[in-house]
C-alpha cells in the first residue's frame, strides 16, 4: 500500500491487459475520469488542466502502480510491469521506478514534472506512436467491417505467397566464399545508396540483396572484382519483376551512377538468371514487414501515425541486411522477430499482436528459430542511435502545426547538397543524416513511407492494388531454363536456428562495413570507440548505409574481363542442399 505521501495514484495491473497499449496514465482525477482512462485519456485530462488552470492544481507528487490486481493469473502481470517500464523509460518520462518487486511496482514523479512532460511535443509523439488513430469518424460499422475483411484477406493471400516462396527456396551458405562473406556489407551499403538515387522503393533493394545471395550460394566461386556488377545486376532486376508501378532504371542512369557500361549489367543479368535457372523470385524481409503492417492497419493511418507504428521497425529492417546470423531464419521470421523486438523496446502491448499470431502461425516466441531472430533484433534495436532518429523524427512530425506544415523529410540531403539543387528540409538528427527508407508506392507488400523522389514525405499508403505482385511469374529467359522445385522441408529451420549458423559468420558483423580499401566509414555503433558522442554514431549509421566512401567509382569492375572471368562460373549444387539455411 501506498504512504500518505502519494496524492493520487492509479493501478494499472487489472486494466493494462485489455488494452491495445497505454502509453502512461496520470492519476489526476481518478475517480471522475478512471472510466474514460482506459482510453488513455488521464494523461491528456492532466495536460489540459496544466495548460488551462496551471501546475498547481496537479497534485504534488504522483504515481504508477502495477501490482497483481483481480485476476493477474490472466493477464501476465509481468507483461504490464515490463510494458510500462518500457514505456517511461523510452520516452525519458520523468516517473522513476521507487519500488519493484516480482510482480509490483511503483513508479514517481513531481507534479511540476508531470506538467511539464505532458505539454511537451514528446509526449504527443509517444502519443502517436503508441495510440495510431485511423479517419474512421465518416464509416458506419458496415464499412469498417468490409475494409476489415478486405485487409484481413489480402495479407492472408499475400502470407500463403510468403510461405510458398520460402518453402521451395533456400540458401546454401556454405557456397559462399569468404570474398563474399567479407564484402557483402560493402555491396549492401552501395546497393542502398544506388537504389536511393534511383528512386527504388525500399523492397526493391531487400529483395536484390536476397537475389544476390542467393547468386553467392549457387555459385562455387565468385572473382571479388565481378561482386560489384552482381549487386547491382540483381537491383535491376528485383525493380524489373516488382510491381507494374515500379520504375526500372534506364541504361543512361545505370552508367550514370555505377559507371559500369549498361552492356556489362545486362550481360550479368543474363548469368544470374540462367545460374537461378530463371526462378529469380525473392520475398525478402521488407516485404514480409510491410504484410504485418499491414494487418495492423497502418494504410489507414496519417503520416506521424504511419512513422510512430513502422518508422523504428523500417530503421531495424534495414540494419538487419548486415547480420549474416539472420541468414539462417525465413524471411517472416525475422520480420516478426523484428517487430517483436521494436514494439517490446516501444513497451507497445501486446509485444506479438495476435491478429499476427494468427495470420503467420506464430504463436510462441521461445520457438528455436524466432529464439535466434528474436535476440538479433532485441541486439538492434538496442542500439542508441536507432531510437535516437526514431524520436527525434516523431517529434519533429509532432511538431507540426497541423496539415498545412512543411513536409519533413525521412531522406533529407547532405548539407551540401547536389549542386542546383533547392535547399533541403530540416534533418532528422543533425546535418547529413539519411536514412534509407526508399521511396515509392505500393500495396500490401510495397506499403511506403515516404513519396517519390524529392522531400519524401511520409504519407499514408495508397489504396491497395491486387495482391498478385507479391509473387508474379517471371517470363521464361531460356526454353532451357527450368523453374527450381522445393529444396528443403519445412522443419529444417529449426534444427538450423539450433545452430545458430551453417557457416563460421565473424564476430557480430551487423551493419559493420570491412573488406575494401577505399572504405573508410564504418558501421553503426562502430566509430569513435564506446565514448563517441550521439552525432559521431549518427554520422556512422549514415556512411555504413549509405557507402559514402565508396562512392560511385569504386563500382568498376573489370569490364569484359570479370565477365569472362563471371563465364567460367559453374553452379554449386541444388539451392536447399546440406548446410542450407533459410534466405531472407
Amino acid at each position: 500500500m501506498l504512504d500518505n505521501q502519494y496524492v493520487a495514484k492509479i493501478d494499472v495491473g487489472t486494466t493494462l491487459m485489455m488494452l491495445p497499449q497505454i502509453a502512461w496514465v496520470c492519476p489526476a482525477l481518478c475517480a471522475a475520469c478512471w472510466p474514460i482512462s482506459c482510453k488513455g485519456m488521464t494523461g491528456l485530462t492532466c495536460r489540459r488542466i496544466a495548460m488551462e488552470k496551471g501546475t498547481p492544481h496537479l497534485p504534488a507528487v504522483l504515481a504508477i502502480v502495477t501490482d497483481m490486481g483481480k485476476a493477474s493469473r490472466e493477464q501476465g502481470n509481468c507483461i504490464v510491469k515490463e510494458a510500462v517500464a518500457a514505456m517511461m523509460s523510452f520516452w525519458d518520462a520523468p516517473f522513476r521506478l521507487v519500488q519493484d518487486g516480482v510482480y509490483a511496482s511503483v513508479l514517481e514523479a513531481g507534479g511540476m514534472q508531470v506538467a511539464d512532460w505532458v505539454t511537451s511535443t514528446p509526449f504527443n509523439a509517444q502519443l502517436a506512436s503508441l495510440f495510431p488513430i485511423g479517419d474512421s469518424s465518416k464509416m458506419t460499422e458496415e464499412m469498417y467491417v468490409m475494409r476489415e475483411q478486405q485487409v484481413t484477406q489480402e495479407c492472408q493471400e499475400a502470407f500463403a505467397a510468403v510461405q510458398h516462396f520460402e518453402n521451395t527456396h533456400g540458401l546454401v551458405l556454405s557456397n559462399m566464399s569468404p570474398g563474399y562473406v567479407q564484402q557483402r556489407p560493402v555491396l549492401i551499403s552501395r546497393l542502398l545508396d544506388l537504389s536511393s538515387k534511383l528512386s527504388l522503393r525500399d523492397e526493391v533493394v531487400h529483395d536484390a540483396v536476397l537475389l544476390m545471395d542467393r547468386t553467392a550460394s549457387q555459385a562455387k566461386q565468385v572473382p571479388e572484382d565481378v561482386l560489384p556488377l552482381v549487386g547491382v545486376a540483381a537491383l535491376i532486376i528485383a525493380a524489373k519483376q516488382g510491381d507494374s508501378s515500379d520504375r526500372v532504371p534506364t541504361n543512361a542512369e545505370i552508367e550514370q551512377n555505377t559507371e559500369l557500361p549498361a552492356t556489362a549489367v545486362a550481360k550479368m543479368e543474363w548469368n544470374i538468371r540462367g545460374l537461378l535457372t530463371d526462378d529469380i523470385s525473392a520475398i525478402s524481409t521488407m516485404r514480409c514487414l510491410k504484410v504485418y503492417l499491414e494487418r495492423l492497419g497502418y494504410r489507414y493511418l496519417d503520416k506521424q501515425d504511419v512513422y510512430g507504428m513502422a518508422g523504428f521497425a523500417i530503421m531495424l529492417a534495414v540494419e538487419s541486411l548486415y547480420d549474416l546470423s539472420l541468414l539462417n531464419c525465413r524471411p517472416s521470421v525475422v520480420a516478426a522477430a523484428i517487430l517483436y523486438a521494436e514494439r517490446r523496446l516501444r513497451g507497445a502491448v501486446p509485444f506479438w499482436p495476435s491478429m499476427l499470431s494468427k495470420l503467420t502461425g506464430y504463436h510462441d516466441m521461445s520457438t528455436p528459430e524466432l529464439t535466434v531472430a528474436v535476440r538479433v533484433a532485441q541486439k538492434l534495436s538496442r542500439k542508441l542511435v536507432y531510437a535516437q532518429m526514431y524520436k527525434e523524427q516523431l517529434i519533429q512530425l509532432a511538431g507540426q502545426a497541423g496539415p498545412s506544415a512543411a513536409p519533413v523529410s525521412l531522406v533529407p540531403e547532405l548539407a551540401s547538397g547536389p549542386p542546383g539543387a533547392s535547399a533541403a528540409p530540416p534533418p532528422m538528427v543533425g546535418h547529413g543524416v539519411r536514412a534509407h527508407m526508399a521511396p515509392g508506392a505500393g500495396g500490401v507488400m510495397a506499403g511506403p513511407l515516404s513519396a517519390p523522389t524529392g522531400a519524401c514525405v511520409i504519407a499514408p499508403p495508397p489504396p491497395p492494388p491486387v495482391v498478385h505482385s507479391v509473387m508474379q511469374p517471371t517470363a521464361p529467359h531460356a526454353a532451357g531454363h527450368a523453374p527450381a522445385t522445393g529444396q528443403w522441408q519445412q522443419g529444417r529451420y529449426d534444427h538450423l536456428a539450433q545452430g545458430a549458423s551453417s557457416v563460421a559468420a565473424p564476430p557480430d558483423t551487423s551493419g559493420l562495413v570491412v573488406g575494401a580499401a577505399a572504405a573508410g566509414s564504418a558501421g553503426p555503433g562502430t566509430a569513435g570507440g564506446p565514448q563517441q558522442d550521439d552525432g559521431a554514431a549518427i554520422k556512422a549509421l549514415t556512411q555504413a548505409m549509405q557507402g559514402l566512401a565508396t562512392g560511385p567509382r569504386s563500382m568498376q569492375t573489370g569490364g569484359q574481363a570479370a565477365l569472362e572471368q563471371w563465364q567460367r562460373l559453374g553452379a554449386g549444387g541444388e539451392e536447399g542442399g546440406e548446410g542450407a539455411g533459410p534466405v531472407r
